[in-house]
């Protein structure tokens, strides 16, 4: 299972950088697609209208959402097809 771990400091410096998503690859994660659903477990997708990030997760076969601008708690959002459907035509990012 793939994790992605990111140390306080670098959380902070993505903070300071202004969420954009090129800041991601400056930590080594590919930028990719909804595509990226079928090969990846975790994923941070790049909401690009609201400058916000946030990350999904394949467990136990179903995809969870981990956004804590929108929700407490993880957030179930399905099976592939559904998870595609919540990525959209944003960039995501994978390690």
């Amino acid at each position: 299972m793939q994790f992605l771990f990111l140390k306080q400091s670098h959380a902070k410096e993505m903070a300071l950088d202004g969420n954009d998503p090129a800041t991601l690859a400056k930590f080594g994660l590919h930028a990719g697609n909804k595509g990226a659903v079928d090969s990846f477990e975790v994923l941070i997708v790049c909401d690009t209208t609201r400058g916000h990030f946030f990350t999904i997760r394949r467990e136990g076969g179903k995809w969870y959402s981990y956004d804590s601008w929108k929700y407490d708690e993880a957030t179930l959002i399905g099976d592939n097809d559904a998870a595609k459907a919540v990525c959209g035509a944003f960039p995501v990012y994978y390690s």
